[in-house]
Formats: C-alpha cells, sequence, structure tokens
C-alpha cells in the first residue's frame, strides 16, 4: 500500500521514473494469491504502473502489465484504465485504427453503439 501512495504521489509531481520504480517494487512484492485476496491493491498498482511506463515511452512494458490488468480483471469497467492506456500507447505510436478499434470494442462491452458510418465493417 504504501508503494501505492508513494508512486500516485510521485505521479502528481510528474516524476515518472521515480513512480513507475514504487509501482513496480509493490507488484513485485505481491502473489499469485493477492489477485484474489488484495484485488484493489493488484488492479491499482498494475494500471499506474502501466500509465507510468506510457509517460517513460516503455511500450513494451505498458503491453505486459495490461495483459496483466485484462487477464485478471473482474469486470468490463476493471478493463477500462487498462484499455484507455493501451489505446493512448497505440496512438503515440501512429497506430490510429489499432487505437480506435480498442475504443471501439470499449464502447460495444458498455453495451452502447456508434452512428454506422464512424465503424468499418
Amino acid at each position: 500500500m504504501l508503494n501505492l501512495r508513494a508512486g500516485q504521489k510521485a505521479m502528481s509531481l510528474s516524476t515518472f521514473s521515480s513512480s513507475a520504480s514504487y509501482f513496480a517494487t509493490g507488484i513485485k512484492l505481491l502473489n499469485r494469491e493477492d489477485w484474489e485476496h488484495n484485488y484493489d491493491l493488484c488492479l491499482h498498482l498494475h494500471n499506474y504502473y502501466a500509465d507510468a511506463e506510457y509517460c517513460n515511452g516503455k511500450f513494451h512494458e505498458v503491453e505486459r502489465v495490461i495483459e496483466v490488468v485484462l487477464a485478471e480483471a473482474k469486470s468490463g469497467s476493471d478493463k477500462y484504465r487498462a484499455n484507455f492506456t493501451l489505446a493512448k500507447m497505440l496512438a503515440a505510436q501512429n497506430k490510429i485504427h489499432e487505437a480506435m478499434e480498442i475504443g471501439y470494442k470499449v464502447v460495444f462491452d458498455m453495451g452502447q453503439h456508434l452512428p454506422s458510418g464512424l465503424v468499418d465493417k
């Protein structure tokens, strides 16, 4: 929990390298069972870590962490932040079509529909 708070503070100060280090240390201290027993902590540490590494430009690490979140998340709403970070990362890499596909998927998962002209068929 301390690493989560320290990382959040570092993020608020835009010291992304330090925040990534705090979040990574917190993740390393977790056990596999913590996704069951300390779900919120695991989810927050992983999501914040992905955000910090996005800001650091470490996109391979972002993808790895997001895969964990998407695999472990219990609900669609718990996947939103990871999907948002993934879409931002793809857009930053000029993979606009892939980023938009992520956005469309999230919208559809929320039970919403987009106007037919926006979605490639």
